[in-house]
């Protein structure tokens, strides 16, 4: 239940945001509609209007399908299905919404006149070097505050919140990212609109603007998790609840923040768009697979503003471009093979034997593998720790494997199913574990493998 809530309270949120920047598309912006350069008469056309409204009652219906679809999952006790279908959804989630826009930007292209070529130069596009939005000074106050916070927590509060601690350190990584980010996209091309430098000035600035103050309130959004965790830490309060609930506000409000961006750049763009003239709106729609992906051999950069959605693409033309389709490629082969992996782990039963003098724990793989003579002591154990945190591995209902932190333990190594009643602890090399097999009677039987050996008798 725990991952569906998870995983639904930000999925959702995510769909939602998918479905808005899909829907802006039906907006007219300049003379661009679904990606298409149209001219002004035939973007007030009866046709371009019966297209848009079709391409809206496709994305409210899809909305609706969608909304409902994962419904079913919220029942399943399995949390690797939970998972995989979950990403299931996510990526069908992405490609139905793109299917309206599409159709609407094949309609849109049939419409267009053949043009004649011209030799214009492609002059639409220049770097301003002396116009940066983006300072350092903005984003110090967060980047020090998460840092500080995250060094400070650590040798705060219980052993036991050592998980909080870590990822305390890894969010406050993110909040100098967003700044990289933020300097990043503030040195991207701008958009030459007119011969008047003064009004391309003005214009770049305003975008750059709007996408500099969002991401200085992603990383203060960010900052306010981090405090939130080393508030929680500094109480002791052995609650992961408050941290998720922390996480997910953050997504939530993220999704808003990129949501009036979109708004905004929107108004932007509608505030200038008597300013630009003619011979700077180059008509490149047959660079553009679907309005959509960017591909243009002849053109010098490697980033570009999209014409889907929000932010730049890359140009799939130039080394960036095709990088970015291998890493995408990659992302998809890995999240199935993780799914799997998933499923695997817990369909598979955890399974401890002696053999050769040697206890091996065994799950999908030989996960350890312990010499009997190096174990130091090993009993009975009748449950687990009260209180214990996770530091690393999988933490489940009938699984938990891995390294934990429990009170009156300390540090150990998991190799455990919750579910059952009778575990082993044992030392090896200094090392604590705690181990049973898939049933109790399992656990016992190693339990009397290992009472009766020399290190025992």
């Amino acid at each position: 239940m725990i991952m569906n809530i998870i995983l639904g309270a930000t999925m959702y949120p995510t769909m939602l945001l998918v479905f808005l920047i899909t829907r802006k598309q039906t907006l007219k912006r300049s003379n661009l509609i679904f990606g298409v350069h149209l001219p002004k008469e035939q973007m007030e056309s009866e046709e371009v209007k019966r297209i848009t409204e079709r391409c809206r009652k496709q994305l409210n219906l899809v909305l609706a399908e969608m909304i409902l679809l994962p419904i079913p999952i919220f029942f399943l006790k399995h949390y690797s299905v939970e998972f995989t279908l979950w990403m299931l959804w996510f990526f069908l989630n992405l490609v139905v919404m793109s299917v309206p826009f599409i159709l609407a930007n094949k309609k849109a292209l049939k419409l267009k006149e053949p043009r004649e070529e011209t030799s214009t130069p492609f002059i639409r596009h220049v770097e301003l070097n002396i116009l940066r939005t983006v300072k350092l000074k903005d984003f110090l106050p967060a980047i020090l505050i998460s840092a500080a916070a995250a060094i400070a927590v650590f040798p705060a509060g219980s052993e036991l919140l050592l998980p909080l601690k870590i990822v305390a350190a890894i969010f406050a990584v993110l909040t100098p990212l967003f700044y990289l980010t933020a300097l990043w996209m503030d040195r991207l091309p701008v958009m030459v609109i007119s011969e008047d430098s003064k009004i391309n000035t003005t214009y770049a600035r305003a975008r750059k603007t709007v996408w500099k103050n969002t991401w200085l309130w992603m990383s203060w959004l960010n900052t306010a998790v981090i405090l939130t965790t080393v508030i929680t830490v500094l109480l002791d309060f052995h609650c992961y609840t408050v941290f998720l609930i922390a996480t997910i506000l953050e997504s939530l409000l993220g999704i808003l923040l990129l949501v009036r961006t979109g708004k905004t750049m929107q108004l932007v763009d509608q505030k200038y768009a008597p300013e630009l003239e003619p011979a700077f709106d180059k008509d490149d729609d047959q660079y553009w697979i679907w309005g959509m992906f960017y591909y243009n051999p002849s053109d010098k950069r490697s980033w570009v503003e999209k014409r889907f959605g929000i932010g730049t693409t890359a140009n799939m033309a130039k080394n960036t471009g095709k990088a970015t389709v291998v890493v995408a490629v990659l992302a998809l082969i890995w999240i199935p093979f993780m799914c799997i992996w998933m499923i695997l782990g817990e369909f598979t039963p955890m399974h401890i034997y002696v053999k050769e003098n040697t206890v091996i724990c065994h799950h999908v793989k030989e996960d350890y593998v312990i010499p009997m003579d190096t174990i130091e002591n090993a009993f009975l154990l009748e449950e687990l720790p009260a209180t214990r945190g996770r530091i690393n591995g999988t933490g489940a209902e009938d699984m938990e494997k891995g390294k934990y932190n429990g009170k009156g333990v300390g540090m150990y190594t998991s190799f455990v199913n919750p579910q059952n009643s009778a575990f082993i602890q044992l030392v090896a090399e200094g090392k604590t574990y705690i181990i049973c097999g898939e049933t109790d009677a399992e656990t016992l039987e190693v339990l009397d493998a290992l009472l009766t050996t020399e290190n025992f008798s």
